[in-house]
């Protein structure tokens, strides 16, 4: 009795998550249609609940279109508008880079995303954990390079700028 009782409950879970699963591909794509569209609102709408559930690739996607608003020449924001987006966008690149730590593209977009509030500090820390991830990222050694110059940390830059010569190599 009991092990059909358990299979039944099984069985009603997988139902559920295939039910689930269906709704968010649906908002995903949702999202995803609104964002080609140029509708950042739309597209806000759709992905931050999922992104909020802890879905990965709606969190990328939801710092990606903060980030991408930010440097479009096409949209016109206040200073605050543009602080509180780079927030946004490294607060998401963060949480889907902590869920997937391979994601490269998060780490270097957060990064970026700090050092356009001037937090040269939080983009440091970043680009350090990322480079025990991508150790032979030209990209990121670069980018730590910048970091430690601004923050006078002249022999650490001395080491980024001498590995960002290696990789060129």
């Amino acid at each position: 009795m009991l092990s059909r009782v358990y299979k039944s409950m099984v069985g009603v879970a997988v139902v559920c998550s295939a039910m689930t699963f269906t709704v968010h591909a649906r908002d995903y794509n949702d999202g995803f249609l609104a964002a080609e569209g140029g509708d950042f609102k739309s597209a806000v709408s759709q992905w931050r609940p999922l992104a909020e559930e802890g879905h990965a690739i709606a969190q990328f996607n939801l710092a990606l279109l903060y980030f991408k608003k930010n440097t479009s020449p096409d949209i016109e924001l206040t200073d605050e508008e543009k602080k509180a987006n780079w927030n946004l966008s490294a607060e998401y690149f963060n949480k889907a880079r902590t869920i997937d730590p391979n994601q490269k593209m998060a780490w270097e977009l957060e990064s970026a995303a700090l050092i356009q509030m001037g937090d040269w500090e939080g983009a440091k820390n970043t680009l350090e954990k990322a480079i025990e991830i991508f150790p032979s990222s030209k990209d990121l050694w670069e980018n730590l390079s910048i970091c430690y110059s601004q923050l006078n940390l002249n022999d650490k830059y001395k080491e980024a700028a001498k590995m960002v010569k290696d990789l060129e190599n």
